[in-house]
């Protein structure tokens, strides 16, 4: 398999994620679960608001979908084939199965940490904003006591470094679908995210993604995704 072929295959298995989380955004289960968990809380303005923005983004992300079984059987076989696959892109030299790959499991060697910081770097230097929004997915990998919204931070970077991230982008609908439905309606990924986080947090993420697009349009990347130094003892 060919670089080429193995990004044609993640992007491939990337869209069929989005087809089977559209469509199960879109069934009734799904539906009464967001209305126990969260619409019931909420005004009816608002819940009605949310409920119709949800399923303007699961229409718009399952846009030219087939239809798949939703049995336990067959999404068993569908999570199966699709691991075997990933490993495959991976093997094939695709940037983003890579990472994927090097950040699973749950204490990495200092070899494997090493690496998949090498990875890190290869792909922020790539320019590629959709396998730069994925960077913070595997930053904690390398550092498990980094800060907890890293992922969100490096998601607006990619938004600034040319990532759509608008109102009909497919980084706001799946946040809408993959993660909040707060998120739904917003009229950007921004937008969404300093709705759905407290305002001290969101300014601290808004420090933290300054800091990183100073950097990173400066070429002063070296030593970005080493680990935060260890505090020294208490007294």
């Amino acid at each position: 398999m060919t670089a080429m072929q193995a990004r044609e295959l993640m992007q491939r298995l990337r869209a069929e994620r989005d087809c089977e989380q559209a469509a199960y955004s879109l069934s009734a289960h799904s539906e009464a679960q967001m209305e126990r968990g969260t619409w019931r809380w909420l005004s009816p303005e608002m819940a009605a608001a949310e409920r119709a923005a949800r399923r303007v983004a699961a229409a718009r992300l399952g846009q030219g979908c087939a239809p798949v079984s939703d049995s336990n059987s067959a999404r068993q076989m569908r999570y199966k084939e699709r691991d075997r696959l990933e490993a495959l892109a991976s093997r094939g030299g695709d940037l983003g199965a890579r990472l994927y790959a090097a950040s699973r499991g749950t204490r990495l060697s200092d070899a494997a940490k090493a690496d998949l910081r090498g990875l890190l770097y290869e792909a922020l230097l790539s320019g590629d904003p959709e396998l730069i929004a994925q960077l913070g997915d595997s930053v904690r990998a390398v550092d498990s006591r980094g800060w907890v919204y890293e992922r969100q931070v490096w998601q607006l970077v990619a938004c600034d470094l040319g990532r759509d991230c608008g109102s009909s982008s497919r980084a706001l609908d799946r946040m809408c679908l993959f993660t909040t439905s707060g998120a739904c309606g917003q009229e950007s990924l921004e937008a969404a995210l300093r709705y759905t986080i407290a305002e001290p947090v969101f300014d601290r993420m808004q420090q933290r993604r300054a800091e990183l697009l100073a950097r990173i349009r400066s070429g002063q990347v070296a030593g970005l995704f080493d680990p935060a130094p260890v505090p020294p003892p208490g007294p």
